[in-house]
């Protein structure tokens, strides 16, 4: 994944929720009350806690149980404690309230900072002896991941249909260093696969040479800043959704692509008239006059709140912000220099709404092509806009734009303005603004886009799976065949274009 700028991944932050398995991330979970169980559901998940039970020895140490439903979500959740025994840890149960299988479990108890586990082959072998006692014939389609276990410590199955991983229906297991099973979570459950007959055949994708072809002509020049933010390197890399779609060879559309580098198709280039505005803010005045400027926010009787981050993702910023009600006014800027990195206006409360929107795509990035230019420098003559938006925006429009020199994408010099569907309005805009001129190499001496394809598949091979696409906020009703390119820690996703060898992570 590529090294974003920090206003981008603020932006990001502020707008991305975290991977949540399904039936947590349905609305009002988090909100939702609970209520006593109805009985005529009890049977299912009598016997779901019975097998639990059996699976997990140490529950017969927590004997005092508790049951309620959320009443928005649906969600059953059990409670395990021993009241005899306040030192006792917890053990919180949540199961789906049709068809009474866990969704998840956990046990609460105290991790020391560095827990020497078992190895993954011991914790790989507890785990699946768990899962034949609580899944039966089910866990005999799990497949083992090694990879991502490693990845993320925990030991982690994907379920396999037609010989073919299926992504929708994980399993990760935790197992301490005790041996015990402490945690279980799950994206989905075995019970919402209606009929594996409707999911494609594997013999309707293209095959893999066709594949690795496909990929081939996705392999795009682009600059990215050097080491320590020094003059670019000109690369190769991918320029898809991280998703091929196994029957077209095109890239496959779905939300999770804003997480990957260039994910979309770029549009022409765009020619600029830039104004070479300063975008500072030194002080709270001039943060006040910037938000009524660009997005037309009138801090006035607003409750103010100023401070400083430390996270390394946010490290030497300083947020002003003004609370209205339901909306709020932001400004972040580098705090040694006060250059703005981020303006904007934004809701408490963000509800995916369907919304008949007024204003037009075309005329809305016109509106965001004439507000970002006014604070580019003379230098940025051309941008491009990444066409394809795959996450949910409301009644917003967000458009990414990337400087070109030589016709490629500045990767690493990213700009996002958001636009009010309904009134046309600036929403927000951030970006690294007042950077100084760039020393950019010339493409004539890089290596071929096979020559790089090649080199980019012996580190991240291709690999059919298959998978539920995400539109528009909506996740499709039957699965899709795909290939995607294998996870290698090792290596990133892009290549040296003059040298055509992979760009190493360094440890």
């Amino acid at each position: 994944m590529r090294m974003m700028n920090r206003a981008i991944l603020s932006l990001i932050a502020a707008s991305v929720v975290a991977t949540t398995p399904a039936w947590m991330a349905e609305p009002g979970f988090a909100e939702g009350k609970t209520k006593a169980v109805d009985p005529t559901i009890l049977d299912n998940i009598n016997k779901t806690i019975d097998k639990l039970s059996k699976a997990l020895p140490y529950m017969k140490e927590l004997p005092n149980q508790t049951m309620a439903i959320n009443e928005k979500s649906g969600v059953v959740v059990v409670t395990r404690t021993n009241k005899a025994d306040r030192s006792a840890p917890q053990l919180t149960i949540y199961l789906d309230r049709r068809s009474g299988e866990v969704n998840s479990f956990d046990l609460e108890v105290e991790v020391p900072n560095k827990e020497d586990k078992f190895s993954l082959e011991v914790q790989k072998e507890k785990a699946q002896t768990f899962l034949k006692e609580l899944f039966g014939q089910l866990a005999t389609e799990l497949q083992f991941d090694e990879s991502e276990s490693k990845r993320v410590n925990e030991v982690v199955f994907r379920r396999v249909i037609n010989g073919v991983p299926y992504l929708n229906q994980n399993v990760f297991v935790d197992v301490n260093s005790q041996g015990q099973i402490v945690s279980l979570n799950k994206d989905e459950n075995s019970s919402s696969l209606i009929d594996v007959s409707k999911f494609p055949e594997p013999t309707k994708a293209i095959s893999l040479e066709q594949a690795e072809k496909a990929l081939t002509s996705m392999m795009k020049l682009v600059y990215r800043l050097g080491p320590a933010g020094n003059d670019p390197v000109l690369t190769y890399q991918p320029m898809w959704s991280g998703y091929m779609d196994a029957q077209t060879g095109m890239s496959q559309e779905t939300r999770s692509a804003q997480f990957q580098p260039l994910s979309g198709q770029l549009s022409p280039a765009i020619p600029l008239t830039p104004g070479n505005q300063k975008l500072m803010a030194k002080n709270k005045d001039e943060a006040v006059a910037l938000l009524k400027s660009i997005v037309g926010f009138d801090p006035a009787g607003a409750a103010f709140s100023e401070q400083s981050f430390s996270d390394r993702m946010r490290e030497g910023m300083k947020e002003f912000r003004w609370q209205k009600g339901e909306q709020s006014g932001f400004v972040i800027v580098q705090e040694k220099t006060g250059q703005v990195t981020s303006v904007g206006v934004e809701e408490k409360t963000k509800i995916e709404r369907k919304v008949t929107k007024k204003v037009t795509r075309e005329d809305a990035q016109k509106t965001a092509v004439q507000l970002l230019q006014t604070y580019l420098n003379t230098d940025t003559k051309m941008i491009v806009s990444e066409v394809n938006s795959y996450y949910w925006q409301g009644d917003h429009y967000t458009f990414t734009f990337y400087p070109t020199v030589h016709d490629i994408p500045i990767i690493d010099q990213t700009y996002a303005v958001t636009i009010n569907g309904e009134t046309g309005m600036p929403v927000q805009m951030s970006g690294e603004f007042g950077l100084r001129k760039l020393n950019l190499p010339t493409p004539n001496k890089a290596v071929s886009a096979e020559q790089a394809a090649k080199e980019y598949l012996k580190y991240h091979p291709l690999k059919l799976v298959y998978m539920k696409p995400i539109i528009g906020g909506q996740k499709a009703e039957l699965p899709v065949l795909a290939y995607i390119a294998e996870r290698n820690e090792q290596a990133g996703d892009s290549i040296d274009a003059f040298t055509g060898q992979i760009i190493q992570h360094k440890e």
